[in-house]
């Protein structure tokens, strides 16, 4: 039979156990290193190639966006504030059947989606933002990205992401 005497003994002796299993626990976490996982280097396109992959973005570093002059950041507002409408946290700024300018706030790029004729739609898209008062070096650091679906990309494989005059 269990009396008080022997069910207070089992009970302390069950209580150290799950101490000292917890105490382990809490040890083993805290001495086991994590790898901490890479950061990722590219993200998602915010254009969807439903023919092929998506096209390759280069984002540049954060220092590189930070070294716009104030002039540059100005018209780059301007540019923002003439929105025509929203798509999911991206900000539509220019639509066309030939093309159609974004900036998506984070990472702080403009892209440009070109769906055909991708040299006169580049040169066309580049007169748009020149338009608004700036200078073809500062589409270098604003900074603007051209995309083109898979299918032109095989008929012009030597197409630059970037815009004219940066390398």
């Amino acid at each position: 039979m269990l009396n008080l005497t022997a069910l207070r003994e089992k009970s302390v002796l069950i209580i150290i156990v799950i101490s000292v299993f917890f105490i382990g626990l809490i040890l083993l976490g805290f001495f086991t290193k994590t790898t901490p996982k890479p950061a990722q280097t590219s993200q998602a396109s915010p254009f969807p190639s439903p023919s092929g992959p998506p096209p390759q973005v280069i984002i540049p570093p954060k220092q590189e966006t930070l070294q716009k002059t104030q002039n540059i950041k100005q018209i780059r507002d301007k540019i923002i504030a003439s929105k025509i409408e929203n798509d999911n946290g991206d900000i539509v700024l220019f639509k066309s059947d030939s093309y159609r300018i974004i900036y998506v706030p984070t990472p702080d790029l403009f892209f440009v989606n070109i769906f055909k004729d991708p040299q006169n739609s580049k040169t066309s898209a580049e007169k748009w933002f020149l338009d608004f008062g700036l200078k073809a070096p500062d589409l270098c650091t604003l900074p603007v990205r051209f995309l083109i679906n898979f299918e032109l990309k095989q008929q012009s494989p030597d197409f630059n992401i970037l815009p004219n005059r940066c390398s």
